[in-house]
């Protein structure tokens, strides 16, 4: 079901297809204003079937059906020409403005990597990033890039976004080279949470990060069963959430 439904890429199929007919038929300098209509992700959005304790429901958007038309339409985009000419970045103001209005929480999966795409989901959407790295060097430098794209004074972003580095894969077995991993990571990230003191900030660290379990790592989806707490060290979720 979740494969065969229209997802993100389509959303903006929809709307290019409208801004571009709009642009042929425009006066100079008019802009596409019917920009709601396009931006609803409700009519896109399946629910999914996760019983919750109380009445709160969950649902899903897909990147898009998983067909031949999904590869041939996200990489034949022109994002220049969609951000400048069409006025994309408006949809996308539109879309952040409609999920705010209708959920509590908006979980946006970024790939991973430098890309147009990943730039919309860390720079354009966003409260909060959840920066998540491996703690190899390269996973922690490719993490404090984006870090430093995300500042304020670097242009990508207009609001003052919430950076929340996450440690992923922590491999008990390597206690040392983990522990290493971590300093290096602390000595980068060092002035973030930037919303903590010193004192929080500090205990951040020593609680925050995903613990390396195989078998997680050979299953997809989500799971019903709480995380392993192991000795000083709570689960990542209360520590991001909180």
């Amino acid at each position: 079901m979740v494969r065969d439904t229209p997802g993100v890429i389509d959303l903006i199929r929809t709307f290019t297809a409208a801004a571009v007919k709009h642009a042929k038929n425009a006066a100079e300098g008019e802009q596409f204003e019917d920009l709601a209509s396009y931006a609803r992700v409700e009519q896109y959005a399946v629910s999914l079937g996760w019983r919750f304790r109380t009445a709160a429901r969950s649902t899903f958007m897909s990147s898009g059906q998983q067909n031949d038309d999904y590869s041939v339409t996200l990489g034949g985009l022109d994002w220049e020409n969609f951000y400048d000419r069409l006025g994309g970045g408006r949809l996308f103001d539109a879309m952040r403005a409609d999920m705010k209005s209708r959920y509590d929480y908006t979980l946006v999966d970024s790939r991973t990597g430098f890309s147009d795409i990943s730039e919309i989901c860390t720079g354009h959407l966003p409260d909060a990033v959840v920066d998540c790295f491996t703690l190899s060097t390269q996973g922690i430098e490719g993490a404090e890039r984006l870090t430093r794209k995300l500042r304020p004074e670097r242009g990508l972003n207009r609001r003052d976004i919430r950076i929340l580095p996450v440690p992923m894969r922590v491999e008990n077995a390597e206690q040392k080279k983990a522990e290493a991993g971590l300093a290096y990571a602390r000595g980068l990230f060092a002035d973030l949470p930037a919303d903590l003191d010193a004192a929080q900030r500090a205990d951040y660290w020593s609680r925050v990060g995903i613990p390396y379990r195989p078998f997680y790592a050979l299953r997809g989806g989500p799971s019903r069963s709480s995380a392993t707490r192991s000795p000083g060290r709570s689960p990542c979720s209360a520590r991001t959430s909180g």
